[in-house]
């Protein structure tokens, strides 16, 4: 697990991370090829690289915690890849999980 975040936000991640009954990556370079050994992927786009882009589809789904203003948005939207406004809560990431 890679998070680049104070302390207290990466504990509060982890805690969360621990609450979910599938498989889960925390990542800030998010690699293509590397999707398909987990169902979902929390991607920090603070310091987010991805490789290759533009970015594949993909079945895993790939959650995206960033503001409204991110400038890959646009393109991510159009691939199976949802996205979380901070803070982080597990409601939150429910709710992304289940489609809501």
């Amino acid at each position: 697990m890679v998070i680049e975040k104070s302390s207290a936000e990466q504990s509060t991640y982890r805690r969360i991370l621990s609450q979910l009954d599938f498989a889960v990556e925390c990542t800030t370079h998010l690699v293509a090829s590397e999707l398909d050994d987990y169902d979902l992927i929390l991607c920090d786009t603070g310091t987010m690289t991805v490789d290759p882009w533009p970015f594949p589809s993909t079945d895993c789904l790939v959650a995206i915690i960033a503001p409204d203003d991110c400038t890959m948005r646009n393109h991510l939207e159009t691939l199976h890849i949802r996205f979380i406004e901070r803070p982080l809560d597990l409601a939150s990431l429910h709710a992304v999980v289940s489609g809501k």
